[in-house]
């Protein structure tokens, strides 16, 4: 499954052309608005460019002033230009999808993330039906205990593997079914999550050194079962352990790896959620930018035409004809 850190995967996949002089900023009246009608003839991704046709869907939908940082950052990745830099004290950083002036911190505080704290209280709930689950028969789940699966992923190894509960924003309802008590905790908590997942690490393995090339995503760990022994992950030149019942939260566009060097298998509950620096517009704005790469039909439906006749206009007059019926019953 490609997830919102691979946005730069997803470019590469549909071979979205690099920005053109003639087309880096583009016209917001050649996409058809909600309500109103285009005075210029509509394109489609087909006839201008997929990548053209995303930032004018993008204008379109959410203005200009709110989304000049994430439009910034789609045309780094159209043009190729990685950033990098070496922060003193913190390490590598290293991303394709970079957003501006979002503080680049290895390992976040975890009471600057109210839900993560609670997230903590609720533990050994957590831990408890986790640990029931893996003595049942999990077949007729979705993709349980898969590896990793894109070539951006091979330093992840083969005994890295994941049992997904959200992808996407989007809630798994076959794999949610054996963790309800986890999936509601993480409901009620309001959480930003974008994917929810267990992952386990075996005995004397690790996941080499690498990026996870977005900034604007971050990366929290609910430490579920932790061995005896060296368990670690360094995030560029800071180091932390896990510790059971416990939260990390990372910025994983900082180059990272882990290690366990101990004789039985970690796992931990990994959540990924958007970077509190990120306005609510910015965050749909990121959100649908992967929709439409990930598939193209969400940006034709974007630019389909008004409907003739509203769905809301129809509501109304239907209330407004069966409060004249009853005022003229009333009457009589």
């Amino acid at each position: 499954a490609r997830r919102l850190r691979d946005i730069h995967v997803i470019m590469a996949v549909h071979k979205v052309a690099p920005v053109s002089p003639r087309t880096a900023h583009v016209s917001r009246n050649s996409v058809s608005m909600p309500g109103r009608r285009s005075c210029a003839p509509r394109c489609t991704y087909g006839q201008m460019g997929l990548g053209d046709a995303v930032e004018e869907a993008v204008l379109a939908k959410f203005g200009e002033e709110k989304t000049k940082r994430v439009l910034k950052s789609f045309r780094r990745i159209r043009e190729g230009d990685e950033f990098m830099q070496m922060h003193d004290g913190k390490g590598m950083q290293q991303a394709n999808s970079y957003i501006e002036g979002l503080e680049p911190i290895p390992f976040h505080k975890v009471e600057d993330h109210p839900w993560m704290v609670e997230l903590e209280k609720h533990a050994e709930t957590i831990q408890k039906e986790f640990l029931i689950s893996q003595a049942r028969d999990l077949s007729q789940g979705n993709r349980i205990w898969e590896m990793a699966l894109t070539k951006e992923a091979l330093a992840y190894g083969p005994d890295w593997r994941t049992l997904v509960l959200q992808d996407r924003g989007r809630w798994e309802e076959t794999n949610t079914k054996f963790f309800p008590k986890t999936t509601k905790i993480i409901k009620s908590l309001n959480a930003p999550t974008s994917e929810v997942f267990f992952a386990k690490q075996a005995p004397r393995t690790g996941i080499a050194p690498h990026t996870d090339c977005t900034n604007f995503v971050l990366t929290a760990h609910l430490a579920l079962v932790v061995p005896a022994g060296e368990c670690v992950m360094k995030v560029g030149d800071q180091e932390q352990s896990w510790v059971e019942g416990k939260g990390m939260i990372m910025d994983t566009s900082f180059i990272h790896s882990t290690r366990n060097n101990t004789d039985g298998t970690r796992y931990v509950l990994i959540t990924r959620f958007w970077h509190p620096g990120l306005d609510r517009v910015e965050r749909r704005a990121l959100q649908f930018i992967f929709d439409c790469l990930d598939d193209p039909s969400t940006l034709e439906r974007q630019t389909a035409g008004p409907s003739t006749t509203p769905q809301r206009s129809k509501k109304t007059s239907k209330s407004k004809a069966r409060k004249n019926k009853s005022g003229a019953r009333r009457k009589r």
